[in-house]
């Protein structure tokens, strides 16, 4: 894996405003949707998508393929760097979620206490991934911190097994000097302990 980077441009601060613009505009899809589809004079019969859940599910994906190019770039394996990006991309399902905050607004026109319940805990499950995912890219594009992919909290098992499974194998991979004249067995700093260990019995039995 490599050293933690943070590198800085001149492209970085226009980057970061395109970002905002990205998320801003996914803050709402169902508002979008409808601001786009009469930009375009498109019909309703002949439009080709009608509902603002395609924005959803598009910009929910995009951020799942960043997130996991960004992975690699770092050193992360295929496998980790995908359960990052799934998990990033089923954040940004939550964030970009066809759901208008202004219904907070209009809380009290709402006749069950149960739904208003629900709406403020959809309202804040949004607001809180839309923030979390902005300040990671914005962590990215304009600090230049090039591991905040990496090191973003995993929800998902999986990764944390494979993160074990790839620690354990780093720790136990070494390399086993012998020496001819001796047999002593010397162990370098990265060799399997049980070859190793065969070496060793192999070594004292010849001698």
């Amino acid at each position: 894996m490599s050293d933690n980077q943070h590198q800085w441009d001149p492209w970085s601060l226009p980057t970061a405003f395109l970002w905002v613009i990205f998320f801003f505009a996914g803050l709402d899809p169902e508002r979008l949707f409808y601001v786009l589809r009469d930009v375009g004079r498109v019909d309703v019969l002949t439009a080709m998508v009608n509902s603002s859940h395609f924005i959803t599910v598009a910009f929910a994906a995009y951020l799942g393929v960043y997130a996991y190019q960004r992975c690699l770039e770092y050193g992360l394996s295929k496998t980790v760097a995908k359960d990052r990006a799934l998990q990033f991309g089923v954040l940004g399902l939550v964030a970009f979620l066809s759901f208008s905050l202004l219904q907070l607004l209009h809380l009290q026109d709402i006749p069950v206490p149960y739904l208003r319940v629900v709406v403020v805990v959809v309202a804040f499950a949004k607001v809180s991934a839309w923030f979390y995912l902005l300040i990671i890219v914005l962590r990215y594009s304009v600090l230049g911190q090039t591991e905040v992919f990496a090191n973003m909290i995993s929800l998902f098992p999986s990764t944390h097994r494979h993160d074990a499974t790839e620690e354990s194998l780093g720790k136990s991979s070494s390399v086993a000097w012998i020496d001819p004249q001796s047999g002593t067995v010397t162990k370098g700093p990265a060799a399997p302990t049980g070859m190793s260990e065969q070496t060793h019995s192999r070594a004292n039995d010849g001698s």
